[in-house]
């Protein structure tokens, strides 16, 4: 399927700066069915690699490039291969 772009608002406090408001999320349908158990481990295990510590490569090169001021890894939908 093509990529979608949903963009929703959320709430700020009457007197916050809004010039750094912004979340982004990014996700990729693997599967429409719910994976096995083996892949949600090996799934599990690169999420954790890339993104599941302060050092790890992915979380490090998206924190470095200065995109945002935190970046949350994992996750990922219980009912999808996402």
């Amino acid at each position: 399927s093509e990529p979608r772009r949903v963009e929703h608002s959320f709430a700020v406090g009457k007197d916050e700066d809004i010039s750094k408001k912004v979340m982004v999320s990014v996700s990729w349908v693997l599967s429409e069915d719910k994976p096995d158990l083996e892949t949600s481990l090996a799934l599990s295990i690169m999420d954790y690699c890339l993104m599941g510590t302060p050092g790890a490569p992915l979380r490090k090169a998206l924190t470095d490039a200065g995109l945002g001021s935190r970046v949350i890894g994992g996750g990922g939908s219980q009912g999808r291969g996402q």
